[in-house]
């Protein structure tokens, strides 16, 4: 797994479209890729998995989400060697 802002290793809960979360006490900011030709599959998702996801993929629900945000849309959990979700900051 990647490290985040302070070292240390894990995972990132955010929105699809990029959001703060709190992971271990932690804040750290994950960047989602937006700008791609396809839809792009949720975390964990088979499509997502065939296309080279490294998220979690039962915390993710296998692509429907860990839970919903105050606006009902669904949350997941990035690894930060996910090359299809993740953009370092």
């Amino acid at each position: 797994m990647g490290n985040d802002f302070n070292g240390n290793a894990g995972l990132v809960l955010g929105a699809v479209s990029g959001a703060a979360a709190v992971c271990g006490g932690l804040c750290v900011v994950a960047v989602v890729k937006e700008k791609e030709k396809q839809p792009l599959p949720n975390p964990g998702s088979p499509e997502a998995i065939k296309r080279g996801c490294k998220c979690p993929v039962l915390d993710n629900g296998h692509g429907k989400g860990n839970h919903l945000d105050e606006n009902g849309k669904p949350l997941f959990w990035y690894s930060m060697e996910c090359g299809l979700h993740w953009i370092s900051p």
